[in-house]
């Protein structure tokens, strides 16, 4: 879609470089932080510690959870189990698996969904907790954790091509700093250059989507490479030099408009945020009747430059404990609601929703 100004008009999809020029916020990590190139390198540098430190022999992820990210975990070595939990579940899961010393349990900060205290209640002893705040790393929750040990994946919901961080509320031995790696620092200016390319692109240069796809494409495959890999000096100053307060607050702020305006779409439901003020959402997320619907939609919305986001795609696989989790990743979608957009933004989203729905229901 081209704006009245003639520059290309896309809601959602990757980050470009914002070029700041707000003045930094407050400290943008916990002072005793880890740094990483990403989370999956964060978390197989915690899982080696844990074993060496901890005790660890077997790690407990919710049904719904990232795939890849499964795969990483496994492929450090260490025993998987499972127990149920979804953004569905208002508050935190019941475990009906017997945890024992040497496990560790991880819960998830849904879309930056549930509030502070989520873990209160959550008997896990006497294994470790470990929380994954990647999509609200400064929530009052995050901030005033309880947990064993904490990660998060900041490109997620900063401007950045890579940073992931580890750290132990309870002050436990953390990760050793991993140097950069030449495979990750590639990887890392592959996705830094194409994140410039589309800045211009947006600014209606003449410049080729391709390319800064390309270079998007080859960088995320690069990124998951090799092996477990800090920040160098550049990225590192980098995180120090963004202004994620009120980026964050203007996420907020987004979220409210654009999730109440959703909400008397017909068809689809909004998943509500916590209470609790000093949560942020990720993203507006809503749940659909069913698969076709929801694909439906957001095929739709990809050719009036929407891209929605399918957070996570699970397959069962034959694995009848993970059915349930199946089946809410075909119907759920995940709309941005970032500081890239304003409310004409928002309510253009929520227009082309309703007409691509009324289009998909003539068909029907």
């Amino acid at each position: 879609m081209t704006l009245a100004t003639g520059k290309p008009w896309e809601f959602g999809s990757e980050f470009h470089w914002p070029f700041v020029t707000e003045p930094a916020g407050g400290p943008i990590l916990p002072a005793e932080a880890v740094v990483f190139a990403t989370g999956r390198d964060a978390i197989r540098a915690l899982i080696t510690t844990g074993i060496r430190e901890r005790g660890w022999r077997r790690w407990f992820i919710p049904t719904f959870f990232c795939e890849e990210v499964a795969a990483c975990i496994a492929a450090t070595g260490i025993e998987i189990a499972r127990y149920e939990d979804s953004p569905l579940l208002p508050g935190p899961p019941r475990l009906t698996k017997k945890l024992r010393q040497g496990d560790a349990l991880l819960l998830v900060n849904y879309f930056g969904l549930r509030g502070a205290g989520a873990a209160d209640t959550l008997d896990y002893a006497p294994a470790d907790l470990i929380e994954d705040h990647t999509h609200d790393p400064w929530s009052q929750w995050a901030r005033g954790s309880h947990g064993h040990y904490c990660i998060a994946s900041l490109r997620k919901t900063l401007p950045i091509p890579a940073a992931a961080v580890v750290w132990s509320p309870r002050r436990l031995r953390l990760p050793d700093q991993a140097p950069p790696t030449r495979v990750r620092r590639d990887a890392i200016l592959m996705k830094l250059g194409a994140m410039m390319i589309k800045a211009l692109y947006l600014e209606g240069h003449a410049v080729s989507k391709e390319t800064y796809r390309a270079l998007q494409l080859s960088g995320e495959e690069k990124i998951a490479a090799g092996d477990i890999a800090g920040l160098d000096a550049l990225m590192t100053r980098m995180l120090t030099s963004l202004p994620w307060e009120p980026w964050r607050r203007q996420r907020r702020a987004n979220h409210a408009v654009l999730a109440q305006a959703l909400r008397e779409v017909p068809g689809l439901e909004v998943l509500p945020p916590s209470v609790d003020e000093g949560s942020c959402p990720f993203a507006v997320v809503a749940v659909f009747a069913d698969r076709a619907l929801r694909n439906s939609l957001r095929t739709g919305l990809f050719t009036t430059g929407v891209y929605s986001s399918v957070l996570w795609p699970i397959s069962a696989n034959n694995q009848p404990e993970l059915a349930e989790a199946g089946r809410l990743s075909e119907r759920i979608l995940a709309f941005a609601c970032d500081f890239r957009y304003n409310p004409p933004d928002l309510m253009q989203v929520v227009a082309l929703v309703q007409a691509t729905l009324a289009e998909h229901s003539g068909r029907s």
